[in-house]
């Protein structure tokens, strides 16, 4: 397997884009690295040492959480409306629940 590096214009690879791909859903480096024919260690190279790579991956991982958050931005209004049902329950220890939830959120 060869060790392949960025191009000289800081642009990623193809292997390095994949790895991206890779780490974002969660894989391993080893198996990122039997992915695009890499070493484990020049993924961990990658991910620990390589500052455009690891540039490029922390934006890409901003992206998914700011989309992420966009979702459960929507998502509270509901949760809050069920929430707020909870308490007007007749069921004390289901307005309790309702109660420590709500406390935890503030």
């Amino acid at each position: 397997m060869s060790e392949t590096k960025s191009d000289e214009s800081g642009q990623l690879n193809p292997e390095q884009e994949q790895a991206i791909a890779l780490i974002l859903t969660g894989q391993t480096d080893q198996a990122i690295a039997d992915a695009v024919g890499v070493t484990r260690q020049t993924v961990n190279g990658w991910r620990n040492h390589n500052a455009n790579f690891i540039a490029v991956l922390n934006q890409r991982r901003a992206v998914i959480w700011e989309s992420h958050t966009e979702r459960l931005r929507g998502l509270a209004s509901g949760a809050i409306d069920t929430l707020a049902v909870a308490l007007d329950d007749d069921d004390p220890k289901e307005q309790r629940a309702a109660a420590v939830h709500i406390l935890k959120a503030c």
